[in-house]
């Protein structure tokens, strides 16, 4: 329900031309999928993920969100930067 409320805002509401409003988006949806999907299994086998594959699971959708976003807003490393300053 919570998923279906945020797609619904992030499409009415949202920057629809930014790439990092997607990647956003698509990042909470994808975690909010796998939740899904462990809850369902619970509820159907009375056991969901184990707790290393659902580990590994987010730990490889965390990996693919840092690298797509190092191709849409590649960091300058090395560089500091100070918001108000």
């Amino acid at each position: 329900m919570i998923l279906l409320v945020f797609t619904a805002a992030f499409l009415i509401a949202g920057r629809l031309d930014n790439p990092l409003a997607w990647l956003a988006a698509a990042s909470i949806l994808s975690f909010g999928a796998l939740g899904f999907v462990d809850d369902l299994l619970k509820l159907r086998r009375r056991k969901g993920f184990s707790i290393p594959v659902k580990f590994a699971a987010q730990l490889v959708l965390g990996a693919i969100v840092v690298y797509t976003l190092s191709r849409v807003a590649p960091v300058h490393f090395g560089e500091v930067f100070l918001p108000f300053v």
